[in-house]
């Protein structure tokens, strides 16, 4: 199930600081959470605007980025928008539309079944919306076992 986009955007880069504490230094990118935040609301307003029924978007911490549910009650997907840390400061994210299934699912072994019935149905729709929404930007898709085998700058060779 290819589920997870890759993109980056030309256009942007984040500027950096570094802050150290407790003798812990740490890279800082202004502007980053707020433009994670836009790009999951266009994402989210380009699937309203498609049919889709989404819940508002909010910041997530694993994955780190933002993220919101779409999709009917029976058979929603978390959206989440997330930064590729990796290759900061450039601008590189991943979207991921994951069905949950719950305990149960991932006890059961139906649960994967579920999750692919369902993303059959929305994988249409959440391909086009991203790449109506980021047309600039070639998603590449993947799976998640793809993505863990993936060097994150590889996606991007030849943007760099």
């Amino acid at each position: 199930m290819k589920n997870i986009a890759a993109i980056l955007i030309p256009s942007q880069t984040f500027a950096s600081r570094q802050i150290t504490f407790e003798k812990e230094s740490r890279t800082i990118y202004d502007g980053l959470n707020e433009f994670v935040r836009q790009l999951s609301d266009r994402l989210m307003h380009r699937l309203q605007s498609m049919g889709v029924d989404c819940d508002r978007s909010v910041e997530s911490f694993k994955p780190e980025g933002h993220s919101f549910h779409a999709g009917p009650l029976d058979s929603r997907f978390i959206i989440t928008v997330s930064p590729e840390r990796e290759v900061l400061p450039k601008a590189a994210f991943l979207f991921g539309a994951e069905a949950p299934v719950g305990f149960w699912g991932i006890v059961w072994p139906r649960g994967n079944r579920i999750q692919t019935r369902n993303w059959i149905w929305f994988e249409p729709i959440c391909r086009s919306a991203i790449e109506t929404e980021f047309p600039d930007c070639h998603p590449k898709w993947m799976s998640a076992e793809e993505l863990i085998l993936t060097d994150p700058k590889s996606l991007y060779h030849e943007e760099f």
